[in-house]
């Protein structure tokens, strides 16, 4: 990037949390291997732009097993968990909630 440009802050900080929830959705992962990963390639975003064997090879782990980590965290959350979420301003919300709000 040129001197004296540089990214939006919210993209930045979206796109970081959105890398540290990724890491924090890893089957297997704490928060001392996650950190361990993240100092060794210089933060969230960078070690999930890692390809998996770089990543098992720092966690001494299966490279198979360190793919399937990072494929089930990156599935979108409502995929995973089978929520929905609505919007209070939507008529879902009105409807099914009116009483409680």
């Amino acid at each position: 990037m040129e001197k004296g440009k540089s990214r939006p802050t919210a993209e930045i900080d979206r796109l970081e949390l959105e890398s540290w929830l990724v890491l924090s959705r890893m089957p297997g992962l704490g928060d001392a291997r996650i950190a361990k990963v993240v100092q060794r390639f210089g933060g969230p975003r960078e070690t999930l732009s890692e390809n998996p064997a770089a990543i098992a090879s720092i966690l001494g782990q299966d490279e198979t097993r360190i793919a399937h980590a990072l494929n089930e965290a990156k599935k979108p959350f409502l995929q995973t968990t089978g929520k929905i979420i609505l919007r209070s301003n939507g008529t879902s919300f009105t409807e099914n909630f009116k009483g409680f709000v």
